[in-house]
């Protein structure tokens, strides 16, 4: 929904008919259905593409990244791992990750758990180093945190951390003794669901969006 609707209260259905929607001399990017507080589904109509720059339309099938909204599902791995009596939220992270590391150390050694789920561990957060996609990728990717700096002491204040939930995600690895995605499939996906319908191809994911743009797979 186009922000001046979310904080003015305009009507979702308005929000998505209303020209503005559609960004003037744009194409906007495809949002496949809106579900408001009173509960009734709505779909925009019409359908926006997938890709803005190849307009090819989305369907009911298409694949989205969906970012920051695998936080909760990490959240929620860490819990029952506390649940569990694996881990201890108010235990320092170097307990688990022994050779965890920022660039003040002191700050390394006395962040916890619970920092790092509450987003004031204190250290920068945007660090968007790629180490891949194989099991090992966020393994790699805490080890390059070494050299990350700290910006206020753990605890003092709020600052979104997208690393620290990285940081999360090795910490469930070395507790489950498997790699992220395997760990969130067998202990929450499928308990949940009963089976995965999770998409990790990236292949399939760029073939979509490249569909009838003329360049090669």
């Amino acid at each position: 929904m186009p922000h001046w609707a979310a904080r003015t209260g305009v009507p979702v259905g308005a929000a998505m008919s209303s020209p503005a929607w559609r960004w003037p001399g744009r194409v906007s990017p495809n949002v496949p259905v809106t579900v408001p507080l009173t509960g009734v589904w709505i779909a925009p109509a019409p359908q926006p593409p997938v890709d803005c720059a190849t307009g090819v339309a989305a369907t009911a099938d298409s694949v989205f990244q969906i970012g920051s909204i695998t936080k909760t599902w990490t959240a929620t791995l860490v819990m029952q791992l506390a649940d569990e009596g694996l881990l201890d939220l108010d235990t320092t992270v170097v307990t688990y990750l022994p050779d965890f590391g920022l660039a003040d150390s002191e700050a390394a050694r006395s962040l916890t758990v619970r920092q790092l789920l509450s987003h004031t561990a204190g250290f920068e957060g945007d660090i968007f180093t790629d180490t891949g996609w194989n099991d090992d990728c966020i393994e790699k990717y805490v080890a390059t945190l070494a050299t990350d700096p700290q910006l206020f002491p753990p605890g003092e204040m709020f600052s979104y951390n997208n690393a620290g939930f990285c940081v999360l995600g090795r910490i469930i690895e070395v507790l489950r003794g498997k790699p992220f995605d395997q760990a969130l499939r067998e202990h929450l996906v499928e308990v949940l669901l009963g089976d995965d319908p999770l998409r990790d191809d990236v292949a399939l994911l760029l073939a979509e969006r490249r569909a009838g743009d003329g360049r090669d797979e």
